[in-house]
């Protein structure tokens, strides 16, 4: 099967996605509508209680309170309960992790209270690692500076046992990591990569590097974000790129969205004698035939 696509004034016929693209499409549409719940209730104690209500009635598949549900279905004019949509578990998941940026005490609170019991069995190996891994956002968005949360991520390199989580906790903290530009701990990344995947850890600790590098370019965040997105890279180094733009539009910005865009124009605006147009384009239909799932929530 095939789609025509057109955006940003280009028709493009792509090969039809597989179907695990849906689930990539409903973990891009509650990533979105959960982040306008949380930009909503910033800094407004009250409200913050109705979005952790909210999020948590999702993340444990029960009605939560009436005010609290109203407050929600406000913004994201649905009812969550009457939709099966927000049941499945990758939504339930991404309400955990909304959760856990949240980080108010309450929502450390709610998250230390969550145990693997709550989660049926066919459940919990999905969420039961998603609470956990929510549970360290919370805990590491009450510390008051970069350098304690680099310093609590770095202890859970070295978490050891079972604790359910099959090391996605670790993998998460490695991520985390890599995102804040934690140059002075790419070695123990890098040694955690080696424990979780020996195979490939030179190449996860090459990509880690890469993005810390572009992350202290600059002072101003969005700017050294920025500064990856060039036309080279979209030829050679995609990955670094799609990173890039996923960070700027977490921004949630129009001067974010503006950088994306203009740097999107460049590549199409590229001549047909250029050696990077062909590749630059292939990862453009990619990236935007995965950014359209995002794109059907207004």
């Amino acid at each position: 099967m095939h789609f025509v696509i057109t955006r940003l004034g280009v028709v493009l016929l792509v090969l039809c996605l597989p179907l695990s693209a849906g689930r990539l499409a409903n973990t891009g549409i509650a990533y979105k509508q959960f982040a306008r719940i949380l930009d909503a209730s910033a800094n407004d104690p009250n409200k913050q209680d109705a979005a952790l209500q909210f999020l948590a009635s999702i993340a444990l598949n029960k009605p939560g309170e009436t005010t609290a549900m109203a407050y929600a279905k406000e913004i994201i004019r649905a009812d969550p309960f009457d939709t099966p949509f927000y049941k499945e578990n990758t939504v339930r998941r991404e309400a955990f992790y909304a959760i856990g940026r949240l980080g108010t005490p309450a929502a450390l609170g709610f998250l230390q209270g969550i145990t693997p019991s709550q989660f049926r069995d066919e459940d919990r190996e999905y969420l039961w690692p998603a609470a956990q891994i929510a549970l360290s956002d919370a805990r590491q968005m009450q510390l008051p500076n970069l350098h304690e949360r680099t310093r609590y991520l770095a202890s859970l390199l070295a978490r050891t046992g079972d604790d359910g989580t099959n090391g996605q906790v670790t993998g998460w903290a490695t991520e985390q990591l890599c995102n804040l530009g934690a140059l002075d701990l790419l070695p123990e990344v890098a040694a955690a990569y080696k424990r979780r995947s020996s195979a490939k850890a030179a190449e996860y600790a090459e990509y880690c590097r890469e993005r810390m590098w572009v992350v202290v370019s600059h002072p101003d965040r969005p700017t050294a974000l920025a500064s990856a997105l060039t036309v080279e890279n979209a030829a050679n180094n995609s990955r670094l790129v799609y990173w890039a733009i996923h960070e700027l539009k977490k921004y949630r910005q129009p001067s974010a969205t503006a950088r994306v865009d203009a740097y999107i124009q460049e590549l199409i605006a590229l001549p047909r004698s250029s050696p990077y147009r062909k590749a630059a384009m292939e990862k453009i239909v990619i990236y935007e035939m995965n950014m359209l799932q995002y794109l059907r929530v207004k």
